[in-house]
């Protein structure tokens, strides 16, 4: 079984299709939750055992949920600052020395960026990617 170290994840957005990537700095940590999917009652008069039967329909991509350092200088958090709802592309990875092992690769809009100032601590922020669509697995 494949085990990563959590500091080795790059998340980076495209603005131009997935040609070229900007890496976000300052992440804390990354959290997907997985997505779901939508099931329709099928359920008849003629059903087995009177019992619940149900058939999946549409799945729903899921969210992507980043928290970070905020710096005022980084270039990738004045862009998801000034971008709230903006459809790019988003590509997570994981990296040693360089070389990307495995990843993947998906389009989601931008959700706003929320900050959070501590009197005796680090200002942070948080923002949530929507993903639309199907993920491409490397």
């Amino acid at each position: 079984m494949a085990k990563y170290a959590g500091k080795d994840f790059t998340f980076s957005y495209s603005t131009n299709g997935g040609t070229d990537y900007t890496a976000i700095d300052q992440i804390v940590d990354i959290d997907l939750d997985g997505g779901d999917t939508d099931f329709e009652d099928v359920t008849t008069h003629d059903s087995a055992n009177d019992t619940e039967e149900v058939v999946p329909t549409v799945k729903r991509p899921g969210t992507v949920t980043v928290n970070l350092i905020h710096d005022p200088d980084s270039a990738a958090h004045d862009y998801i600052a000034k971008n709230n709802a903006a459809l790019v592309k988003w590509q997570l990875e994981y990296t040693d020395t360089g070389i990307t092992i495995d990843g993947v690769v998906f389009d989601g809009y931008v959700g706003p960026l929320s900050l959070s100032i501590s009197h005796s601590g680090a200002v942070t922020a948080s923002f949530t990617v929507r993903k639309t669509g199907a993920d491409v697995v490397s």
